[in-house]
């Protein structure tokens, strides 16, 4: 199996669902085992697949009818215009993603003990081997303060250090006073990753919701910015403020977005959704010039504060 092959939960007894009985009486097993295929590609493809009755078919080798037949007569899926999903399966990728978020924070305070175990052992050895080296210099100097010197030897010492003090009077040194150094503080203007993760958490609590931050979530706000940069009109310095605009207007028209779409707000289900729901945000504005009106002018008001 492949490293970053996912798997997800089966349950034993589901053959007795009475959905699926009702399933199996009329397609027999052929048609169970394709709803578990669909029920595959809906977990590969973030709970959302067209209604493209004859593609599903070609790929799982049937006819379109006995699809749509599985998709739409036995209530085990979810449907809204041109896509479906499961409620199931929505409700297993919600609790998979938690577990994730847990399992790091976990492993995250595992690992910020061991390195100040570490730090704390470091320090230690670090402090016995300055008391050996101070240890070292204080027998050095005892050995050379007792060695015996003459009395000739003594009485030139004196007179030198004499002169030395003398001469230290009368021409004392006047220390120059140290220049302070200017520090010049830049303030860095926030990254359009920062700024983009900050409309999206706004975004989230302005519709009653909490934020989950982690390392999916960030890969797909990246992924997004990715797709908004390619596709900007601005290839200059106001590239960025493009991206974020654009980002936030696609956030800001959320009640555009298909009623399927906005039960779907995870960043990695955004991601996705992507062109769907901007076709949709830039569909129902009025036209401007006989083109619809860019995602960029629409989002000069910000209903996020």
């Amino acid at each position: 199996m492949a490293k970053d092959t996912f798997y997800f939960s089966h349950d034993y007894n589901a053959r007795n669902d009475s959905k699926i009985k009702k399933l199996l009486s009329k397609h027999g097993y052929p048609g169970y085992g394709m709803f578990w295929a669909i029920i595959e590609d809906l977990y590969n493809n973030a709970n959302a697949l067209p209604t493209d009755y004859d593609s599903i078919a070609f790929d799982l080798r049937t006819t379109s009818e006995v699809i749509k037949s599985l998709i739409n007569d036995f209530d085990l899926f979810v449907i809204d215009a041109d896509h479906f999903g499961s409620l199931s399966v929505e409700r297993r990728l919600n609790e998979r993603n938690d577990k994730s978020v847990k399992a790091r924070e976990s492993a995250l305070n595992r690992w910020n003990k061991i390195k100040a175990d570490a730090n704390a052992l470091r320090t230690q050895s670090e402090c016995n081997a300055i008391k050996d080296s101070i240890g070292k210099e204080s027998k050095v100097k005892d050995s050379s303060n007792f060695a015996e010197t003459s009395s000739a030897d003594t009485k030139s010492v004196d007179a030198n250090f004499q002169k030395k003090e003398e001469a230290f009077t009368d021409n004392p040194v006047k220390a120059k006073p140290k220049k302070e150094k200017r520090v010049e503080t830049e303030t860095k203007q926030p990254s359009v990753y920062t700024e983009c993760m900050d409309i999206y958490c706004r975004f989230i609590k302005f519709n009653n919701g909490v934020p989950v931050i982690n390392k999916l979530t960030g890969k797909s706000l990246k992924e997004i910015i990715a797709h908004l940069k390619t596709a900007s009109i601005d290839k200059g310095e106001g590239q960025d403020k493009e991206i974020v605009e654009t980002f936030y207007g696609i956030l800001k028209g959320y009640k555009r977005w298909q009623p399927f779409h906005q039960g779907q707000t995870k960043l990695n289900q955004i991601n996705s959704n992507l062109q769907d729901i901007i076709l949709a945000v830039n569909n129902k504005n009025p036209n401007q010039n006989g083109k619809p009106t860019s995602l960029y002018q629409q989002s000069s008001v910000n209903p996020f504060h």
